[in-house]
């Protein structure tokens, strides 16, 4: 009786090991997908920053041109105080 009691036991730890084995296999699978996620984000909070600055950019060389033509304006058509 002794020795089925053994085995009983030994056959419940092996499959509480194989349970325990497939929950670290999938906590890992989530772990990497987690990364890949956080990499993804920070991928995309790049190109944003990338494209803020471009924006930015091309709106400083917008408002120059608006101002180069607000002088040209100005000094081909002079307001004449009377």
């Amino acid at each position: 009786m002794e020795h089925a009691s053994l085995k009983e036991q030994l056959q419940r730890l092996l499959n509480d090991n194989q349970i325990l084995k497939r929950a670290v296999a999938i906590q890992h699978e989530r772990h990497l997908e987690q990364e890949e996620n956080t990499n993804g984000v920070q991928q995309l909070k790049n190109v944003l920053n990338q494209y803020q600055e471009k924006v930015q950019s091309l709106e400083v060389i917008f408002l120059t041109y608006l101002y180069f033509l607000w002088y040209r304006m100005v000094w081909r058509f002079p307001q004449k105080c009377d």
